[in-house]
């Protein structure tokens, strides 16, 4: 009897376990709501791609400035003596006009050939003037000699140092005429910087021509072909 049992017993196990293996899981499901599903939506049918995009293209405005004439870099020079001492009366002379005036001792180091200027009567002279101030350039009106009340425009030894003073002109009613120099030694000169050419009225310079006759004035360039002496 008692292995009887015990055999039941162990058949009763052997019947849980199989049905346990022959038992199938279901997976549960999982609830989504309607608005978590996606969907498929056209391209067509998006507003945002459908809408026309406009392309806005920056134009860069470019600001015409109307060709102003290149102001030539010209010097006020007085004097021209072959001994430099006889610069210094004029010097102190000259800073009393103004004080704070710059004055450099210089001596070229090439000889004017050419002088350019304007030949113009009394009446013409003020307004000729005027135009070459509303052109920034440089004037000097001619005090002494054979062009004695005509305008200089400077004095030059390159046909390419006054080229920019030829081109400014080129549209206007000023006819610029060259006067060959003759030749001469290489002088001292009294050199007064462009910036400060305008402190010299036409009167302070007569003044000046009057008190020292044997000074001269003279435009030249303000380049390194001047030697500074002081």
């Amino acid at each position: 009897m008692r292995w009887l049992f015990v055999f039941l017993v162990f058949l009763n196990l052997f019947f849980y376990v199989w049905q346990k293996q022959q038992t199938t899981t279901v997976p549960q499901k999982i609830a989504v709501e309607p608005e978590q599903i996606p969907t498929i939506q056209l391209v067509k049918e998006h507003p945002e791609l459908t809408k026309p995009h406009r392309v806005e293209q920056s134009v860069e405005q470019i600001t015409e400035t109307p060709n102003t004439p290149k102001e030539p870099i010209i010097c006020l020079y007085i004097g021209g003596f072959t001994n430099p001492d006889q610069l210094t009366v004029i010097s102190s002379y000259i800073k009393k006009i103004d004080p704070n005036i710059k004055l450099d001792v210089v001596k070229p180091d090439t000889i004017p050939t050419v002088e350019l200027y304007v030949a113009t009567t009394s009446t013409e002279q003020l307004q000729t003037l005027e135009q070459l101030d509303k052109l920034s350039i440089n004037s000097l009106i001619i005090l002494r000699g054979v062009l004695k009340d005509d305008i200089s425009l400077g004095l030059f030894s390159n046909e390419e140092d006054y080229a920019d003073i030829k081109k400014a002109l080129a549209n206007t009613n000023i006819a610029i005429k060259i006067n060959k120099l003759p030749k001469s030694a290489t002088s001292h000169w009294l050199q007064i910087p462009n910036s400060q050419y305008s402190l010299f009225t036409h009167e302070q310079l007569l003044t000046l021509v009057k008190r020292f006759p044997t000074a001269q004035q003279a435009l030249m360039p303000c380049s390194a072909t001047a030697k500074n002496l002081n």
